[in-house]
């Protein structure tokens, strides 16, 4: 009897908590081990917090400039399983790339192209941010030889996209590169 019920209350529940409080549905993809739930963790809980690898995804909430993001930080092993998540209300794509693999930036040159241009599902003003992580390490290529190893001025095509430099263990960018992203959302209302 109460089946019913709970399940009207949760629904109204989710209809009043999306109308009045609208969260912008952002993706966070990228290799494995490039620091993706370290970073997510760190913004949310505001220190490093100890993690262990993502196999499926984690959804997680976090408001910054005002601006609610409902983030699915997929694991790194996905594979192209994170394509059936894409859809027009995806507001953004959050891609961590190591800096510090050379080799994996070259295989990583497609992949966020794929999800924005290759899947029609993606608005057309779905935002793209790259953090290139772990630039607090001695061996990590500089943003600009990231930005450029990626090809983002090429390849954009007219999207709007930032690359932001970024440690998720210290932190060290993290904040800004979600200002960045809360801003564009927060014009594109």
């Amino acid at each position: 009897m109460l089946g019913p019920i709970r399940e009207s209350l949760s629904a109204a529940h989710t209809w009043i908590s999306d109308t009045l409080w609208p969260q912008q549905e952002v993706l966070m993809m990228g290799d494995s081990g490039g620091g993706k739930t370290t970073a997510l963790y760190r913004l949310i809980f505001g220190k490093e917090v100890a993690t262990l690898p993502t196999y499926v995804y984690n959804v997680e909430s976090l408001t910054i400039q005002g601006v609610r993001f409902k983030v699915l930080d997929f694991g790194g092993q996905m594979g192209s399983f994170w394509r059936h998540y894409v859809s027009v209300r995806t507001a953004g794509i959050i891609w961590m790339v190591d800096s510090t693999n050379e080799d994996e930036l070259e295989t990583l040159r497609t992949d966020p192209w794929r999800v924005l241009w290759d899947y029609n599902r993606v608005s057309k003003e779905t935002v793209l941010l790259v953090f290139a992580n772990h630039q607090d390490r001695l061996n990590a290529l500089s943003v600009v030889e990231v930005k450029d190893k990626l090809e983002l001025e090429t390849r954009a095509r007219g999207r709007r996209w930032h690359i932001q430099g970024s440690s998720a263990t210290t932190g060290e960018g993290l904040v800004e590169g979600m200002e960045w992203m809360a801003t564009q959302l927060s014009k594109a209302r």
